[in-house]
């Protein structure tokens, strides 16, 4: 394996799934998938066509090129760890990790070793090992080392997507944008269920009743921006209604989605107040009754 351009992926998990379909569509070849379980790394490597796999990371003695680690986020460091106690050609290598809240400091050990570190975090949901195309997606790459940085950017290009350049500093609130816009819009619509479900009506799915709102309010906020998008009885300060959402949330005894309510709705508060200069008379009254 001389060519410093050969791709090795340790981790059998979800997004590991996704980005071999990615460099398969791309036509760039990988080497070597290793993963702890044989029957896991076997599947990956043969759904991908990928003549090499292991369950060893001493597989990988010989290797020049650029190691992925499609790992959980606790697992990163372990796996520096045991590649550091490998005999590589460390100047040959280049390893990163997906993840968008740690940090490249985690590959330290390969770093002092002689190796090329950086991270590679892709904007995008990976609930399971169905392959989810990441055309388009954004990379934020994380990296101190220059040829590394070009090695990365190129090979972003390839995949189409769109990368850019992340610091260290950055990166925890960078993810945490993330949270909030996918993992918090899935909390929001399970307490949405939730509710519908204490209504009793049977006769619809709540997940169709709510896909045409949804589109809509997606369409509103790529066309018209965040502020503009919103619409309902807190842009029109409508006192009653948030009245009566509260006292029936009481009634249900919903206390998690009554937390929810207070907490987004002066947050809608705080956007319209920052976006207009002040808030009308009823809505500094629901301010008030919210807090």
């Amino acid at each position: 394996m001389k060519d410093q351009n050969n791709i090795a992926i340790v981790g059998t998990g979800k997004i590991a799934h996704s980005f071999c379909a990615a460099l398969n569509k791309a036509k760039l070849p990988i080497s070597i998938i290793i993963g702890r379980e044989l029957n896991k790394v076997k599947s990956l490597s043969k759904r991908f066509s990928v003549a090499n796999f292991s369950t060893d990371l001493s597989a990988l003695v010989g290797f020049n090129g650029l190691i992925f680690l499609a790992v959980p986020d606790s697992e990163i460091e372990n796996i520096a760890k045991n590649l550091a106690s490998l005999k590589l050609k460390w100047k040959n290598i280049s390893v990163v990790h997906f993840s968008g809240s740690i940090t490249v400091k985690a590959l330290d050990i390969l770093e002092k070793l002689g190796a090329k570190t950086g991270s590679m975090h892709i904007m995008q949901s990976f609930p399971s090992e169905k392959v989810v195309p990441i055309i388009n997606s954004f990379a934020a790459i994380e990296i101190n080392n220059l040829s590394l940085k070009k090695k990365l950017f190129k090979l972003a290009v390839a995949l189409k997507l769109n990368p850019f350049e992340i610091k260290t500093e950055q990166k925890a609130l960078y993810h945490l944008t993330g949270v909030f816009v996918s993992n918090f819009m899935i909390a929001n619509m399970y307490l949405a269920e939730s509710l519908f479900k204490k209504t009793g009506i049977k006769n619809i799915s709540f997940l169709e009743l709510m896909k045409p709102i949804i589109k809509a309010t997606q369409e509103n906020i790529f066309s018209v921006g965040i502020e503009k998008a919103l619409s309902g009885p807190i842009e029109r300060g409508d006192v009653k209604t948030i009245e009566l959402h509260i006292k029936r949330l009481k009634k249900e005894k919903a206390s998690n989605e009554l937390n929810a309510f207070k907490v987004l709705s002066l947050s809608l508060l705080t956007m319209i107040k920052t976006e207009k200069g002040s808030l009308t008379a009823s809505q500094k009254e629901i301010e008030r009754m919210l807090k």
